[in-house]
């Protein structure tokens, strides 16, 4: 089963994310990062803070913009993560 995080500003909720990664007992690897809610605003740096948090976390990431891409290319990134 996949599990979801969903936060407006990762960086700012860094205790609950790793709280809720050892709760659900995921290890660092591959993550999924969506960064679609960005498209609507002008100040966008949060989903580079956020970006960076998972990365010194040892993440490794995939970006995936939904309103860009196919509904097949979006269903092929959350299933490969």
């Amino acid at each position: 089963m996949k599990k979801i995080f969903i936060t407006s500003y990762l960086a700012g909720t860094r205790a609950q994310f790793c709280a809720f990664m050892t709760k659900n007992n995921v290890k660092p690897g591959k993550i999924l990062v969506i960064t679609t809610a960005g498209n609507v605003e002008d100040y966008t740096r949060y989903i580079d803070e956020g970006k960076a948090l998972l990365t010194s976390l040892g993440y490794e990431l995939t970006i995936l913009d939904v309103a860009r891409e196919s509904t097949a290319v979006c269903r092929e990134a959350i299933m490969l993560v």
